[in-house]
């Protein structure tokens, strides 16, 4: 055991983390007593001194004292020469929350037989008439009365005192020294690793909540007791190997937020190697499979326009899905659209990176189709607050169901991010570029893609939506939107649409 004799312990509690005390060092506690280091080696050697509280890490530990205990050691020395001040005075035989509260007279209160060694150690300040009050527990440890340190009253009660004297006789009997502290459980740990990535964790990482679930569902049955510094490879394999084939999405989002909790754990000192580092060896290759979701070919999806359009859900509804298969939105951003990102004068709308997987602001150009959409949506809500508005409330977002639900209700065999596939598939039957295709769908771009569309024109991407939007079936009447800036006038077009220019005359 080293001991340490030029530096101050960091106290962290004993047997219950929410204890409050104070360690004092070596030459600390020699400089209160006014003991030399080596009187107060002699003393301990020879069991006249309180035993030392074990502090640190397994291999490092170093020694220290409650400073109750030494308060305690030196009341007894004094009265062991003036004989006991307090002889005669009534005193409870078992401590109550009243005459814990009422005492002020300096001196140590034992709660009697069966107390569990209980004590309350009352001792004067430099404060005039005030004095400090706390908790001890006497101990027998390898043979040798030693006492421990559970806290200040009232900071803690008595009644939290005699559980904590309870859980010390417990880990007694089950041979384990209270004295020694130990590291936070891994259930602490990742829970104060959220706390502080709250304002850090990005949609496509999961929200806080999100991860604390998964820990609750799959890491706490198995290693949310354990002490972080005592979890091995196999305890981490031990939560994994029941999902690591059957859910391995799932799976692989765990060990990577395992593994995130475990460098949190390293950088703050509390453990020097990280258990998740061989776990994929161990538990085998997972290879992720492909996520064939259900889309249309772009020659289907006008039908599917249509059976929208004549079925009878609701109107925000059938909004959205077909706001959706227009513009090759998520699911979400489109839920999620507001009055206040769309910009009728350039016909843009600002899907914020709050809502967007890459984390990342999109600036989206609105097809003659989307236009249309939005100006029914607008009739109905009257542009403010949510563009498309769950029935149960207009600050409400529909749910995630709820388009989903609209596409099964009338056969259609896709899921809405299946028309994202559908757009890519009529990019490239119809001859467009990649990188229009992939910017018009909000994909993050390499650098040298993102040079390459700045030399192009801007309106590019909304050329190649109109394009889309005639071949999926929108045949509503075409929109004409003033630009009042340097880029030429919009003129939306449609082909299908003969006569335009005589339906706004």
């Amino acid at each position: 055991m080293a001991i340490s004799s030029n530096r101050a312990i960091e106290h962290q509690s004993v047997a219950d983390t929410s204890a409050t005390a104070v360690i004092l060092d070596l030459t600390e506690a020699s400089a209160l007593l006014g003991l030399s280091p080596n009187s107060l080696f002699r003393k301990l050697k020879a069991g006249k001194f309180p035993q030392p509280v074990l502090v640190g890490e397994p291999g490092f530990y170093a020694a220290g004292w409650f400073l109750e205990d030494l308060l305690a050691y030196a009341a007894n020395q004094v009265d062991s020469f003036l004989g006991d001040p307090h002889e005669g005075e009534q005193r409870p035989e078992r401590l109550n929350e009243e005459f814990v509260r009422d005492v002020e007279t300096p001196g140590r209160y034992g709660n009697g037989r069966g107390g569990f060694g209980l004590s309350l150690l009352v001792q004067a300040t430099k404060v005039e008439g005030s004095v400090s009050k706390t908790w001890s527990q006497r101990v027998s440890l390898d043979g040798r009365e030693t006492n421990v340190g559970l806290g200040s009253y009232p900071g803690v009660t008595l009644e939290e005192a005699l559980q904590r004297a309870k859980k010390n006789r417990r880990a007694i009997k089950q041979g384990r020294d209270p004295r020694i502290i130990t590291t936070l459980t891994f259930g602490v740990a990742y829970a104060k690793m959220l706390e502080r990535r709250v304002k850090g964790l990005g949609p496509e990482s999961g929200s806080p909540a999100e991860w604390a679930a998964s820990f609750r569902l799959y890491a706490d049955p198995h290693i949310g007791d354990l002490k972080i510094d005592k979890i091995s490879s196999h305890d981490i394999m031990a939560c994994l190997d029941p999902i690591w084939f059957t859910k391995r999405v799932t799976a692989t989002k765990l060990l990577r937020r395992i593994k995130a909790v475990m460098r949190w754990a390293m950088a703050h000192g509390y453990i020097d190697r990280d258990p998740t580092e061989y776990v994929r060896d161990g538990l085998g290759p997972n290879p992720s499979r492909p996520n064939h979701r259900e889309y249309l070919h772009p020659d289907e999806v006008r039908s599917a326009i249509t059976a929208i359009e004549e079925s009878g859900s609701g109107l925000a509804v059938k909004g959205a899905t077909k706001f959706l298969i227009a513009t090759g939105l998520r699911n979400k951003e489109v839920r999620g659209l507001m009055w206040d990102e769309i910009d009728f004068a350039k016909a843009v709308c600002r899907i914020p990176g709050s809502r967007r997987k890459n984390g990342q602001d999109l600036d989206f150009p609105l097809s003659w189709a989307a236009l249309v959409i939005l100006d029914e949506a607008r009739q109905r809500t009257g542009g403010v607050g949510l563009v498309f508005a769950s029935p149960r409330g207009k600050a409400k977002m529909l749910s995630g169901e709820a388009l989903r639900h609209v596409l099964r209700a009338n056969g259609i065999l896709a899921v809405p991010h299946g028309f994202r596939t559908s757009l890519t598939i009529f990019a490239k039957e119809k001859g467009w570029d990649d990188e229009i295709a992939e910017a018009a769908l909000g994909h993050a771009l390499p650098p040298r893609v993102i040079a390459y569309l700045r030399q192009q024109p801007p309106e590019l991407r909304r050329t190649f939506m109109d394009a889309w939007a005639t071949h999926a079936g929108f045949d509503s009447p075409p929109i004409f939107i003033p630009l009042p800036s340097r880029l030429p006038p919009y003129v939306a077009t449609n082909p299908i649409y003969e006569g335009a220019q005589q339906y706004f005359k």
